[in-house]
């Protein structure tokens, strides 16, 4: 193909996932004498990932829980083990002295989350995507964040 020299990058399709692949690469030139050497590399293809779950619902019916219903989102090439349910306290305090103490500013994506909640886990079977998650305080403000493993 007739390319411009600055063009140093192409996608290769069609390829297998989870594989490593031998690469060669050289500049073509109109006098083949002029050709470079071969440049060798090697690749590896990784699954295309699943999606993130979508249409995240919470409703609390009662005051120390909430139940979380979603929908999964596509499920690339990901074999499905459990869902990955995480919680972190934003805001809590009390409700009798109305203090709901400050919210708290988070920085960081890994900081301060629970470690996966066990009843949302629903291992083998994808299409169940709701769970209650219990234990909580009252009047508080929790972040979510749902993934699928």
């Amino acid at each position: 193909a007739n390319t411009r020299r600055e063009q140093t990058s192409c996608t290769v399709r069609g390829l297998t996932t989870y594989a490593f692949y031998d690469v060669r690469i050289r500049e073509r030139c109109s006098d083949p004498t002029a050709e470079a050497d071969f440049v060798n590399t090697t690749a590896e293809t990784y699954p295309q990932p699943a999606g993130t779950p979508e249409n995240v619902t919470i409703t609390s019916p009662t005051p120390f829980s909430f139940h979380l219903t979603w929908d999964p989102g596509a499920e690339g090439e990901c074999v499905y083990s459990y869902w990955d349910v995480q919680v972190r306290e934003r805001r809590v305090g009390s409700v009798w002295n109305r203090w709901y103490g400050p919210v708290v500013n988070v920085t960081g994506d890994d900081l301060n989350w629970s470690a996966p909640v066990i009843s949302c886990y629903l291992p083998g079977n994808r299409s169940i995507a709701e769970c209650d998650v219990e234990g909580l305080v009252s009047n508080a403000i929790y972040d979510v964040r749902i993934k699928e493993r």
